[in-house]
């Protein structure tokens, strides 16, 4: 019906199916229209009205019009919509477009940047790495450590009347929580470097081969022979590699344990076993403390990756305050985006204004998304 003529329009009115309505309607327009009240009338306007109440003015025509009026205001709603998604459609292509060129430009400016880069020598790289781990050492030393130890147990431990055994839980705490951070000390960092690694553990490495050749001296070898001594890596994000291509990532979340909290609940939730948590995070118990960080690796397929990962502005923020924004480490960040983000002498050069930022979303909701685009495929 595209030569549809709105009567209620023309009389002024909203849409009813009221014949007393009609006419109240129809008196008012006459008053306003008349040749004789308003001479500067136009007679076509008029005649309009009156054909407009000849049409409404018998019951049984006006509810055939009325069920004709709202079809007609349904498909032009309908028209409008469809207008309207395809003005978005057009303008989401056209920022596609943008963005896809500023991508690759910047990309061939990265490339030239790196032909026009000289490489520092060993001698270089060394002597910054030296000086970078002098400073993280001065920034948390032995004295201080030990005194946020005293704090946390003081805070957190109960008091025990017998000062002996107080003692000794206080001694063994201290020892513990020295131990695991050397231990974290001596493992590759995110994307460390040799340099950085040795220097870092410069003491360890000269007590380990002290203690070989001292130990071979005394069972008078006449040949010392020092084995390298391969040190366990903790990845923050690890890949598992088949034909040098990565079939599946590991993201690191970090969760702040609340109250009500259980290891065997998480798991459930996150699909990650309750051993690999507790490995994870080097608890021998399965019980945690709320307010605590809790590590989490999703194992996650490459062609899953989709499901667990969407985008995000950095704007100003670091790539430190950005992971943290997202309750990720800098190597999940890092890992998700290669082409994006370089890591040169320990500062982050980003190419792009949108990073890929993992979601984390619960097993639940990874199956049932999954359910929805394997439908999708089949149709």
């Amino acid at each position: 019906m595209e030569n549809f003529i709105d009567y209620f329009e023309i009389l002024g009115m909203e849409p009813t199916t009221d014949v007393e309505e009609i006419k109240k309607a129809y008196r008012k327009c006459a008053k306003k229209y008349h040749p004789d009240v308003n001479k500067g009338i136009s007679e076509d306007d008029m005649k309009k009205v009156n054909e407009a109440y000849e049409h409404l003015k018998d019951e049984k025509e006006l509810s055939k019009y009325f069920i004709e009026y709202m079809k007609y205001k349904s498909r032009e709603e309908k028209k409008k919509e469809e207008q309207r998604r395809e003005k978005e459609a057009y303008e989401q292509r056209k920022r596609e477009e943008q963005k896809q060129q500023k991508a690759e430009e910047r990309k061939e400016e990265t490339k030239e940047e790196k032909t026009k880069t000289k490489r520092p020598s060993l001698r270089e790289e060394i002597k910054k790495a030296y000086q970078q781990v002098r400073r993280q050492e001065k920034n948390n030393p032995w004295k201080q450590r030990h005194m946020d130890y005293e704090e946390y147990f003081d805070k957190n431990f109960d008091k025990e009347e017998n000062k002996f055994v107080k003692g000794i839980k206080k001694g063994s705490f201290h020892v513990a929580t020295e131990f695991l951070y050397q231990l974290h000390k001596f493992s590759y960092i995110g994307r460390d470097t040799v340099p950085k690694y040795v220097i870092r553990n410069r003491k360890m490495i000269g007590t380990v081969i002290a203690i070989v050749v001292g130990v071979n001296l005394l069972g008078n070898t006449k040949e010392t022979t020092i084995e390298e001594t391969k040190i366990p890596v903790e990845q923050e994000v690890t890949t598992t590699q088949v034909n040098e291509e990565k079939v599946s990532y590991e993201l690191i979340r970090k969760y702040e344990i609340e109250s009500g909290d259980t290891l065997y609940d998480l798991a459930q939730e996150t699909g990650v076993s309750v051993e690999k948590m507790q490995e994870y995070n080097h608890l021998d118990t399965s019980r945690i403390v709320a307010g605590e960080t809790l590590k989490i690796p999703y194992t996650v397929a490459k062609e899953d990756l989709g499901y667990y990962t969407s985008t995000d502005s950095i704007g100003i923020d670091s790539v430190y305050d950005f992971a943290e924004k997202h309750h990720t480490t800098v190597g999940t960040i890092l890992e998700l985006n290669q082409d994006s983000v370089y890591e040169i002498d320990g500062n982050f050069v980003i190419m792009e204004d949108e990073l890929k930022v993992p979601n984390f979303i619960t097993k639940k909701e990874f199956n049932e998304k999954k359910e929805v685009k394997t439908y999708q495929k089949s149709r």
